[in-house]
């Protein structure tokens, strides 16, 4: 069923339109539909399909999304904290500044997706597909990337504080500035030339399995630089 109204929809005619298309056993197609502001948060949508839709500042927070098809939508500033889109397709989507902490994205598609600024701690990507993505300063502090693809990503000045990127394909990725310290890089495929343009590696775990350890000077210095919350470019 497609839903051609021009008139924005709120959050009960979202929830009646999902209702009778479930008793009719049909998917509800909002695709390109202009949801901004919306609160949808806490719904079970895994039967709407929203490519291409218009999220900005739309409340899905603890929302179900599994498997729905969100490419192209501009999620600009959602509120997306605790919602499950695995196996989501977010190719291409727009998530800058969208808050995605404590998310479940496991295998979502996110190939080629703009998530500058975006907040995803803690959120849970294992095996997801970040291709070509944009994480300019996004923060990924905490977040499970096991196996993830991050080839060609753009990761300037990220925060990858205690992430875990074991396993996870960096081929080509950005690494200028970015925060990898106490990350977990085990096995994961990246340069070393790639790791040098880190801004910091303080407690790294390497590809190879050794802890990046810096000298005792370097250590203190960085130590005083984060006690008085100065950004300070550390390097092995």
């Amino acid at each position: 069923m497609f839903w051609f109204s021009k008139e924005p929809l709120t959050r009960e005619d979202v929830i009646s339109l999902i209702r009778k298309n479930y008793n009719s056993h049909e998917y509800l197609f909002l695709r390109g539909r202009n949801l901004e502001g919306i609160d949808l948060s806490g719904l079970d949508l895994y039967t709407v399909t929203l490519n291409g839709a218009m999220l900005r500042n739309a409340n899905l927070s603890r929302a179900k999304l599994v498997g729905v098809d969100l490419s192209h939508a501009d999620l600009t500033s959602a509120n997306l904290k605790v919602a499950n889109l695995s196996s989501a397709n977010l190719e291409v989507a727009n998530l800058s500044r969208a808050d995605l902490s404590y998310a479940i994205l496991e295998v979502a598609n996110l190939s080629r997706a703009n998530l500058s600024y975006a907040i995803l701690t803690v959120a849970l990507l294992d095996h997801a597909k970040l291709s070509g993505a944009n994480l300019y300063k996004a923060n990924l502090s905490g977040a499970i990337l096991v196996r993830v693809n991050l080839r060609g990503a753009n990761l300037v000045r990220a925060n990858l504080w205690r992430a875990d990127l074991s396993g996870a394909d960096l081929s080509g990725a950005d690494l200028a500035k970015v925060d990898l310290s106490e990350a977990n890089l085990g096995g994961a495929k990246v340069t070393q030339k790639q790791l040098q343009s880190a801004r910091s590696r303080v407690g790294a775990t390497m590809p190879d399995g050794t802890v990046d350890t810096p000298s005792y000077d370097a250590l203190r210095m960085w130590r005083v630089h984060m006690a008085h919350g100065i950004k300070w470019p550390f390097r092995r």
